[in-house]
């Protein structure tokens, strides 16, 4: 070997590396081996507990390759059940359990024959696997309606997750965890909404099986999901708790479980816990924002008087509340005992405010008519914690905000189709300003702060044109735009866009550490182009088929881009924010499939096949792939 050559070490996936071990321990026992041969043999391979203590710096291509096997397998599973689906009535029984069990079997014993035999393809055995939980979903209801048993939809989702659970603690598998995470929340939806009343027992599974799982898997990310699901499960009940006085009220809860989020952060201060107290943070804060920042979105809706008093309100809607609110009271209580650091004792003053913002919801029929006093709560927090803390933080995301606000309190809901065109050319302006503040002025945390507003904003109009009930309803409500208000804004945006992107010449990767990385580069002429392109098709009256794919396929590359570039970036909330998005796009035009075409059955899985080879592809050559060291 060469002097300053180092020789790359195979990587041994978690079974093998459990098997050698063992082995090697029974060998030395056995006087086969010497203490210094068992070293020797263990310094040649790279074991997983190493894996899982490189530097972070060192993982973003490998969790790359984990998000582009999975979402190949995903598409290669829902292609081959509609193609199925396709020929499914023309067999016999006997035939159609042959194709479950054999594709399921097929599947898990391919997998485990990768993990056992191709450690080095750990993440593709993995991605098999997951898979073959997808055929044992799919087979659940195909045994159902070959034999005629008719339990409703949501008890399937309840069985596939429970038979996924093992292969997610056995093999440690976040892949699995997710997935039956996934059909956890589909089964409690659809029976609240199926229902139409709450759903009590997913909070058992949530609290019992599926929050200690996420612990137990390390798992921040999973943990963030739960926390943000019960968020979501906590409004879902809300609203049928109210049933017909919807109002504004309901989001007291949702704001007020965000605090609780946050005070409990505290208490994960010190000890063992310590690393997921970054999660309850960032969840709370989430939470809370988006609660509170509801509140003023809220005031250009007329809803019925009825629902804008108290006396309506249900004794669940106070109980919850209540228990809430002792709950983040006690969990504020109980932190002050610890030493906490400048976080946790900011989080503690700012608890009162946080509080007051939240509780604001019911001084809101008093100022209805009165938009500007609706962003009291806002307005509030962010002069709180600028006395607080000293910074600007809020104060700046409080201008994103209403940049954000300005459009919807204008335009309204008098003609939806209206905001969700403006809505692209304020993204693209969000976006491109974001960079500024990170190319000229050095801000960072401003400038990510505007990239996630207009990513957001143009992720959720991209996602509404793409599909084709919301399409036609647009066309059918749709007039061309008078409003005065409705074109200065977009030409306003339009040229704050075109004025940041002249300023951005230049400033790109790797010239620049933090410059445009090539696909950003690529995607900055579209987002340019939405807009424009948008409002050419409806002043046309083009608006179709062809507009509907054109959507679809723009948001998926974009999507795919953006996903790439928070992987190379390390950027948690591009990553999250373009995952989100990706599986919406792709979970929603699955529904709107007929089965009875097969062409998008096959469309599916030659997708799949591409972006399953291209995660392999990366996995291989995971060690070559340029990440943005920041």
């Amino acid at each position: 070997m060469e002097t300053g050559k180092v020789e790359a070490k195979e990587k041994l996936g978690q079974i093998m590396a459990q098997w050698l071990k063992r082995h090697l321990e029974l060998w030395v026992d056995a006087g086969i081996l010497s203490r210094d041969q068992q070293k020797a043999i263990t310094n040649l391979y790279a074991w997983p507990e190493q894996e899982a203590a490189r530097p972070a710096g060192e993982k973003p291509a490998l969790k790359l390759v984990v998000i582009l096997e999975a979402i190949g397998a995903f598409l290669i599973g829902i292609g081959v059940i509609s193609l199925v689906a396709f020929n499914w009535p023309e067999l016999p029984n006997f035939f159609k359990l042959a194709i479950i069990i054999a594709s399921i079997a097929s599947a898990h014993l391919a997998g485990f024959f990768v993990l056992a035999r191709r450690p080095k393809f750990e993440k593709a055995g993995l991605s098999l696997i997951f898979l073959g939980n997808l055929f044992y979903g799919a087979g659940i209801w195909l045994v159902a309606q070959m034999y005629h048993l008719n339990y409703g939809y949501t008890p399937g989702f309840f069985l596939w997750a429970l038979g996924i659970i093992p292969f997610a603690w056995l093999l440690k598998s976040e892949l699995n965890f997710f997935l039956a995470l996934a059909l956890f929340i589909a089964w409690t939806f659809g029976e609240a909404f199926g229902d139409m009343e709450p759903h009590l027992p997913f909070l058992i599974i949530l609290l019992g099986l599926l929050g200690p799982l996420s612990y137990y898997l390390k798992s921040k990310v999973g943990l963030a999901v739960c926390l943000a699901t019960g968020g979501a499960w906590l409004l879902v009940n809300n609203i049928l708790w109210f049933g017909e006085n919807i109002s504004i009220h309901l989001v007291a809860p949702l704001a007020l479980y965000g605090i609780a989020l946050l005070a409990i952060s505290n208490l994960h201060a010190g000890g063992r816990l310590a690393a997921y107290r970054q999660v309850y943070l960032v969840i709370g804060l989430v939470v809370a924002g988006i609660a509170i920042g509801v509140i003023p979105l809220f005031g250009p809706i007329k809803f019925d008087p009825r629902a804008m008093t108290l006396a309506t309100l249900p004794a669940s809607f106070w109980t919850c509340s209540g228990l809430l609110f002792a709950g983040t009271l006690a969990a504020g209580a109980m932190a002050r005992i610890k030493g906490l650091d400048s976080t946790g004792l900011e989080i503690n003053k700012m608890l009162p405010f946080l509080l007051a913002a939240a509780l604001f919801v019911f001084l809101m029929p008093f100022f209805k008519g009165y938009m500007t006093l609706s962003l009291l709560p806002v307005i509030l927090i962010a002069i709180a914690h600028r006395l607080i803390s000293k910074s600007t933080a809020l104060l700046n995301i409080l201008l994103v905000y209403l940049f954000f606000w300005l459009p919807f309190c204008l335009i309204r809901w008098e003609q939806p189709l209206l905001l969700f065109l403006l809505y692209p050319a304020y993204g693209a302006a969000c976006y491109l300003l974001g960079w500024n503040y990170v190319s000229k002025l050095h801000n960072a945390g401003l400038g990510n702060a505007f990239k996630f507003f207009g990513l957001f904003a143009v992720f959720a109009a991209l996602y509404t044109f793409s599909s084709s009930e919301i399409s036609r309803s647009f066309v059918k409500d749709y007039s061309f735009p008078s409003s005065f208000d409705f074109w200065l804004l977009m030409a306003v945006f339009y040229a704050g866009a075109l004025f940041a992107y002249v300023r951005l010449a230049g400033f790109a990767y790797p010239a620049h550490k933090n410059g445009l990385l090539p696909e950003e580069r690529c995607m900055v002429p579209v987002l340019l182009f939405i807009p424009a392109a948008l409002i050419a098709v409806y002043a046309c009256n083009l608006a179709g088929t062809r507009q509907v794919f054109a959507a679809n396929f723009c948001a998926i590359c974009m999507l795919i881009t953006f996903l790439v570039a928070g992987y190379r970036r390390r950027e948690a909330y591009l990553k999250a924010l373009a995952l989100v998005f990706l599986v919406l796009l792709v979970g929603s035009r699955f529904l709107e499939i007929e089965w009875s075409l097969i062409y998008k059955g096959v469309l599916f899985i030659l997708t799949g096949v591409i972006v399953l080879i291209g995660g392999i592809i990366f996995e291989k050559y995971k060690d070559k792939v340029a990440i943005i060291e920041q």
